[in-house]
């Protein structure tokens, strides 16, 4: 299957994979403005560039370690959220996000609202095997023919 992965500065990836149907977007970490700004802007771009048509399954990677939730990155991913085509059906989001007690309970008080009055289904998690998993099983459920591997 096609696989193609891009490198931008501060540590950010974008892998698309499955013939442009999975993308994963990872960073290494970076909290600052300008970091943020390069995932939250390559986001928003890939958000753009998806299909029109069929299913588009979307895992965003913020599990590493020296990623921290700060004000900025928060506003950032409200702009995120605002450029996503809610409406859209066949639109699975993996959001992945360190494994912290405060991520946890983030995870615990965000995720009823994430697919809230849309059609987009988007799930927390603080695991990226889990993630990984969950998209495959929408990918099935689709039956999109999946070369995503799971990581150990």
């Amino acid at each position: 299957m096609s696989q193609i992965i891009e490198n931008y500065a501060y540590g950010v990836t974008r892998e698309w994979k499955c013939n442009g149907q999975l993308v994963i977007i990872q960073t290494q970490g970076g909290t600052s403005n300008e970091a943020i700004d390069v995932w939250a802007d390559l986001a928003i771009q890939t958000l753009k560039e998806m299909p029109e048509e069929g299913a588009f399954f979307f895992i965003d990677d913020l599990s590493h370690p020296d990623t921290n939730l700060t004000p900025y990155g928060a506003k950032r991913s409200r702009d995120i959220l605002n450029a996503a085509p809610l409406h859209r059906e066949k639109f699975y989001i993996a959001t992945v996000i360190a494994h912290s007690f405060v991520n946890r309970l983030a995870k615990i008080l965000i995720s009823p609202f994430l697919s809230f009055r849309t059609k987009v289904e988007h799930v927390l998690f603080t695991s990226r095997i889990e993630a990984d998993e969950w998209i495959a099983e929408c990918m099935e459920r689709e039956g999109i023919s999946q070369d995503v591997q799971k990581e150990a």
